[in-house]
């Protein structure tokens, strides 16, 4: 219950200034990422078993990497 007033207490406090001033394309990523941390973050309370972020992000950069070494070389 906690972590729900807190995602809504932080969507309640950016997304109007967001939108006033026409921020749409920032508001879209605003909303995106709160939605992976909150997935994220639920998942954790609820001890699902998750991959560590660090992971995530080493599958998703390894085939730049492997290009940037290519063509550097």
């Amino acid at each position: 219950m906690l972590l729900v007033l807190l995602f809504a207490a932080v969507t309640l406090l950016e997304a109007p200034g967001l939108a006033r001033r026409r921020m749409y394309r920032e508001l879209a990523a605003f909303l995106g990422l709160l939605a992976v941390a909150m997935v994220y973050s639920f998942g954790l309370a609820l001890h699902w078993s998750l991959p560590n972020p660090a992971q995530i992000t080493e599958a998703v950069f390894r085939p730049v990497n492997k290009i940037l070494e290519r063509l550097l070389t």
